[in-house]
């Protein structure tokens, strides 16, 4: 633990991100998306270096791809995930496949799915009956959707930190949330080697998020 105290490359000459415990990488490609969903015209024309067009991205479209064309992983972290949520809505070939589906599908053709979710604490789950929540996460009924099937779900409440007192930890888990969003996912990179896909930021899968982030 000591050779990683201070994160990988400290000092002077390192050129990466300081304390941080993954080296710099080279060879990687960044894409900037400006909503989960857009429409064909909908934003500017925008050019880049040598009058080249910058094609925009449908990002929920991406992520839908991605998932789908996964053989070994799908990680997906958030404040809010919804299994009834439709990602691609207006394609004849996966208009209309929720996310849930689509994630249990992925999960018994053998691919590790793990969904990492905000405990809302407001919602409760008691014998067969489930509350809301105030916010209106759906923590529990996506927990409930994937029980038992191979897709693992962990909700994960927000606490204090160590030396905290209990009115501090309380108050930690009432109003603060975990609001990391993530979407993980293996992909081809060509001569039978697999590469890493991953979203991140804005990226809600529920409700409400389909033309906006």
């Amino acid at each position: 633990m000591s050779m990683y105290y201070l994160g990988v490359g400290p000092g002077p000459q390192y050129h990466g991100v300081p304390k941080t415990f993954f080296p710099l990488r080279k060879g990687n490609k960044v894409t900037l998306y400006q909503d989960a969903h857009v429409e064909d015209g909908m934003l500017p024309d925008v050019r880049l270096d040598h009058h080249v067009p910058y094609l925009h991205g449908k990002c929920w479209h991406d992520i839908f791809n991605s998932i789908s064309h996964a053989r070994r992983l799908v990680y997906i972290t958030g404040w809010s995930v919804t299994h009834l949520v439709k990602m691609v809505r207006y394609a004849q070939d996966a208009s209309g496949v929720t996310l849930g589906a689509l994630l249990k599908s992925k999960s018994q053709e053998g691919v590790r799915v793990l969904l990492l979710l905000w405990d809302d604490p407001t919602s409760k789950r008691i014998c067969h009956f489930t509350t809301e929540g105030l916010l209106a996460t759906n923590d529990e009924v996506t927990y409930n959707f994937f029980k038992g099937s191979s897709v693992h779900v962990i909700l994960c409440p927000r606490s204090g930190g160590k030396g905290h007192s209990l009115i501090r930890k309380q108050e930690a888990g009432a109003i603060y949330t975990h609001h990391q969003k993530t979407v993980i996912v293996d992909a081809d990179a060509g001569h039978y080697k697999r590469k890493i896909i991953a979203f991140l930021g804005g990226l809600d899968l529920c409700g409400g998020r389909y033309f906006w982030l």
